[in-house]
């Protein structure tokens, strides 16, 4: 510790987190064997049944009672999300592969933008005041 060295903390090795599970619909039997009383089982209930409620109204609102219906539109928004990944990607290494700073193009030979430039960049900021 005088030395300005301080000894690396040694984390511990756990495995890998759990699984996590969505839970829409609350475990009212697991909950009440936890020491919730009458109530809760009440509120419980009705909470289940509004959210199998909500659920089934979207499946009908957008034309998902078919099976393969669901199918093909949990396809197409898997498709979907892979396109943006590979979107962002892309932008991520172009925005990588530009120049860093003082060397873009406006800069002919020296490390600072032309008067031209300046003046436009200044009517710009003033523009926006």
């Amino acid at each position: 510790m005088i030395a300005g060295e301080r000894p690396i903390p040694e984390l511990p090795q756990e495995g890998p987190p759990p699984p996590r599970r969505v839970d829409l619909i609350i475990d009212i039997q697991n909950r009440l064997a936890q020491g919730k009383g009458p109530a809760y089982e009440r509120w419980a209930k009705v909470y289940n049944l509004k959210q199998m409620a909500a659920a089934l109204l979207y499946l009908r609102e957008h034309g998902l009672t078919d099976y393969d219906a669901l199918a093909a539109s949990t396809e197409a928004a898997v498709d979907r999300f892979h396109a943006l990944a590979g979107e962002l990607r892309d932008t991520l290494s172009a925005i990588t592969a530009m120049p860093a700073a003082g060397e873009f193009p406006w800069e002919e030979t020296s490390r600072t933008p032309s008067i031209a430039v300046t003046v436009a960049l200044r009517s710009i900021s003033m523009r926006t005041i």
